[in-house]
């Protein structure tokens, strides 16, 4: 029984001694996290309050239990906006071949070339994805961060700037392409 106790008393004094480098590894995973969730500022603020705020003592175990809560906390923001980041990266995607598209279109030797028929079937295969699938996932993407945003109370930032906003702005361009 005295051995437990010396036991305990000596990991409690060494977990004592490594508590700044478990706290500072805590919160480097927090930073890391708020980038990989596109966290501004205001929201680290907002929704984090402890991570910015100079505890007493910050090297306490209630310190690192706020600290392990909001790790918790971001894992499942970032969980959730997994799916929404891969069609950001898919919406890309088809925004280059939009430009790549245009490109092509914008030339008048495309249809005097001899290649004839492959690029046709090439070209209109680029069509149909600017054209149809694009706008579609746009919607999709639209409907997915307005439940996100709601459900974390924040708006999804993506680089640097309003996620939904810089859409709309994209989307109202294709429109306006399309019309005149």
């Amino acid at each position: 029984m005295e051995a437990c106790r010396d036991e305990r008393q000596r990991l409690l004094i060494k977990k004592e001694k490594l508590m700044p480098r478990i706290i500072e590894h805590e919160r480097a995973q927090i930073s890391k996290l708020f980038e990989e969730t596109s966290c501004d500022m205001q929201n680290q603020e907002q929704l984090f309050p402890a991570f910015h705020a100079a505890p007493e003592n910050p090297n306490t175990e209630e310190y690192l239990a706020i600290l392990k809560g909001y790790t918790t906390k971001l894992e499942h923001r970032l969980e959730s906006l997994k799916p929404i980041l891969m069609r950001i990266e898919r919406r890309q995607a088809l925004v280059e071949e939009r430009k790549q598209y245009e490109a092509l279109v914008a030339d008048p030797n495309r249809l005097t070339s001899r290649k004839g028929g492959l690029s046709h079937l090439k070209e209109n295969e680029m069509r149909i994805r600017v054209e149809k699938k694009l706008p579609k996932l746009e919607g999709i993407i639209g409907g997915m961060v307005k439940k996100w945003q709601t459900e974390n109370e924040t708006v999804l930032i993506i680089n640097g700037s309003p996620f939904l906003v810089r859409g709309d702005k994209t989307m109202l361009s294709i429109t306006m392409c399309q019309h005149s």
